[in-house]
């Protein structure tokens, strides 16, 4: 099985984009791949772009006295790699990033599935995504920008 089942996290996964060059097509294909494996996922309305800060605060904000039914989120990043390298970043329920024993198993994982010519990979075609109802779209965005008020402390003497 390509996704493990989800133990502790029951709820929506949440997916980020930001604007580095090669986001877009990873953003495709992430998309392709969960939809095909019946994972439904929360995006940014219009698939506009969406930073880890903005997919921090979704997945605050959705757990926030929720319990089960957490959820979590997955930013398509160049994050620290260097600039010919696209990434996937995973936030746990917590909206920070994962642990090393979390990364470590997704790294084995995602080369395990290489090293098997992705034979295990599910893809739906692209344009049947916007109309699956296994994507959906909402406004992350402008939540966020509301709710900086409450985040920055901006002292003026």
């Amino acid at each position: 099985m390509l996704l493990p089942k989800r133990k502790t996290v029951t709820g929506p996964p949440f997916l980020g984009i930001d604007t580095h060059g090669l986001s877009e097509p990873a953003f495709i294909t992430a998309l392709e791949v969960l939809a095909a494996n019946g994972i439904k996922v929360m995006i940014q309305k219009d698939f506009r772009y969406t930073l880890t800060p903005v997919i921090s605060h979704t997945i605050l904000t959705c757990n926030r006295g929720r319990r089960p039914g957490l959820a979590d989120g997955k930013i398509i990043t160049p994050s620290h790699n260097s600039p010919d390298n696209g990434g996937f970043k995973y936030n746990p329920p917590h909206g920070g990033p994962a642990d090393t024993h979390i990364t470590q198993w997704i790294e084995n994982k995602a080369n395990e599935i290489l090293l098997s010519s992705n034979k295990e990979v599910k893809t739906v075609p692209y344009e049947k995504i916007k109309t699956n109802s296994i994507i959906h779209e909402r406004d992350y965005i402008e939540p966020y920008i509301k709710d900086l008020k409450n985040i920055i402390d901006i002292w003026m003497p």
